[in-house]
């Protein structure tokens, strides 16, 4: 029986450094509206790109505790391209809203259940990112 492989936990860098692995990660993936989302807004786990994500990122640096911000960063990434994505994307980019409530719960689902390998040692607890270690984080939703 094969063994589980241990998840370090999170030891997130300077506010500085996460924005730039941010940054870098959305440039890499060529990530655009319409595109899916790990952890956009802390209390969902998958959603669709409204805006590019240098918005989102100076949203998080401007508007955003400074305790938080390196959280934010460091989760706030682009879901890989899969087929179900991709259409997702396209469906987008082309204002078929007939079609893109379907695809995005098709693809959404998939990024989810696919969550823990392109999210390592991720906070999140089903409900919010501000978890675990992080908790104390979370006071001032309360």
């Amino acid at each position: 029986m094969p063994t589980k492989k241990k998840v370090e936990p999170l030891k997130l860098r300077s506010i500085k450094e996460e924005t730039r692995a941010c940054r870098e990660a959305f440039r890499e993936a060529g990530s655009k509206p319409g595109d899916l989302t790990y952890h956009c807004h802390h209390g969902i786990l998958v959603e669709v790109l409204e805006e590019p994500a240098s918005v989102r990122i100076a949203y998080i640096l401007s508007d955003k505790a400074t305790a938080e911000k390196a959280l934010r960063l460091r989760l706030f990434r682009p879901v890989p391209r899969t087929r179900a994505n991709a259409k997702l994307a396209d469906l987008w980019d082309h204002d078929d809203w007939r079609f893109f409530e379907k695809a995005e719960v098709s693809a959404s689902s998939s990024a989810s259940r696919a969550h823990k390998q392109n999210c390592p040692g991720c906070s999140w607890d089903g409900a919010t990112i501000f978890a675990g270690d992080f908790a104390s984080l979370d006071d001032w939703l309360r």
